[in-house]
């Protein structure tokens, strides 16, 4: 009866959302209740997602929720909420009311498809992936290998001065310049991936201990986002397998975000004997991790001056490129010349799922990506063995990742955790029969 109860309050509250947001199109109410309400419809899915183990789909909702409302949860309670910024900030203010429709649209559409389809189809939690038991030993341990290794390259790269760590300005202006960098930082994200997904709760210590130093490399550096992408994909897969998340670490995790990424922010930017100048704000982090926002905002001005939209050539593009690499004579999308070409129309931005799907299809686009994401989280989360969880594990990283980028790097990625899967599992398999051999 408590259950039913609960799930009639949820979607009772989503058709509110959803009212409140007609009514703010209609000039009838202000932004602020409907932040207010989307906020509150965000944390009811988090909390009826948890009960369900669903934690891939948690993940990826909490961070499409704070890199997409955290500047208006800030506009909310300040009257700018980009103060600590500078330069063109038009943005945010040219489109308004279009641009939070289509953030509150997508955030909607996924909390209320993820609930919806946990409803519909049952969700077969195996006991057998439960955080107390170990997973398969030969993904556990390539995992830890592919951590290690990254380490090792990384403290390479610093100490010969190859990195140049200073500011994160000479930090990212040194990466650009190194060809393995971005290869290393995905095998570490793919090992995180693997080793989250088959330990179990005795050695999730140690794996923690292994990982601190990676971490604590790139903190130092300013980079933050090599760090919570595949540590969010961590969360998902330890929520997926039963962890309790105790009240101390909800702690640490605010701590972490209200504290530690503003100072973050604020330091990468500074040398040493800069320190002095570190003034954090409360909202500095939602701000901060909000300005994914941008990208959005300037893509929905393109649209509204007539440039027409992609209609899924941005998505084909990554694939056209893989295959003119095997094809004779094919040539290559040239990504410089296109108006998908978001990294050269947009340098240093990044860019952003939801605008993605605006910029190929309109409000429908991000509709449909939304759903399709949703569907994508359940069917990973929802597996019998571990060698599907750590694929799964793998591919949710790569996706909280697009939520931030263009999509033009994950058909890439994805073929790579697939080739690593599979011989991961002939190896595991050649493995079992030498030790039955035995």
């Amino acid at each position: 009866m408590l259950i039913r109860m609960r799930k009639i309050a949820v979607f009772s509250l989503y058709v509110i959302n959803l009212l409140a947001l007609v009514c703010f199109y209609n000039n009838y109410i202000n932004f602020k209740v409907v932040t207010i309400l989307t906020t509150l419809s965000v944390l009811l899915t988090l909390v009826e997602l948890y009960k369900k183990k669903l934690g891939f789909a948690l993940a990826y909702l909490s961070y499409l929720f704070l890199t997409n409302f955290g500047v208006y949860i800030t506009n909310v309670f300040i009257e700018n909420p980009l103060i600590e910024y500078h330069g063109d900030l038009s943005w945010y203010s040219k489109n308004f009311d279009l641009v939070f429709i289509i953030a509150n649209i997508a955030i909607l559409t996924f909390s209320i498809f993820s609930i919806l389809i946990s409803n519909l189809y049952k969700v077969k939690y195996n006991t057998k992936l439960n955080i107390e038991n170990s997973g398969n030993s030969t993904f556990y341990y390539a995992g830890i290998i592919l951590i290690v290794l990254f380490t090792l390259q990384f403290l390479y790269y610093i100490s010969s001065g190859k990195i140049n760590i200073n500011t994160y300005k000479d930090y990212v202006s040194s990466i650009q310049e190194i060809k393995y960098y971005t290869l290393g930082v995905s095998m570490f994200s793919i090992g995180i991936a693997f080793s989250f997904a088959n330990c179990s709760l005795k050695n999730l210590k140690y794996l923690i201990i292994i990982l601190s130093l990676p971490v604590i490399l790139f903190l130092i550096t300013g980079n933050r986002g090599e760090v919570f992408y595949p540590m969010l994909s961590a969360v998902g897969v330890l929520i997926v397998r039963n962890f309790k998340i105790k009240k101390w670490m909800y702690i640490l995790m605010l701590v972490t975000f209200f504290l530690l990424i503003p100072l973050i922010k604020l330091t990468r930017n500074l040398s040493t004997s800069n320190l002095q100048e570190l003034n954090i704000n409360w909202f500095s982090s939602l701000v901060e991790i909000g300005y994914t926002l941008r990208p959005l905002g300037f893509t929905v001005d393109w649209i509204q001056n007539g440039e027409d939209m992609a209609f899924g050539e941005s998505y084909i593009a990554p694939i056209q490129r893989m295959v003119a690499n095997i094809i004779p004579g094919m040539e290559k999308i040239d990504y410089m010349v296109e108006g998908y070409g978001f990294r050269y129309r947009l340098p240093g931005m990044g860019y952003s799922v939801v605008a993605e799907g605006y910029y190929n299809w309109g409000l429908i686009g991000v509709i449909l990506v939304m759903i399709i994401i949703s569907l994508v989280c359940f069917k990973l989360s929802n597996v019998n063995s571990f060698t599907a969880l750590s694929f799964g594990t793998a591919i949710l990283s790569v996706l909280i990742n697009n939520i931030r980028n263009a999509f033009s790097f994950v058909p890439q990625y994805i073929i790579i955790v697939a080739i690593l899967t599979i011989c991961l599992l002939l190896i595991h398999t050649f493995r079992r029969k030498l030790k039955k051999g035995t």
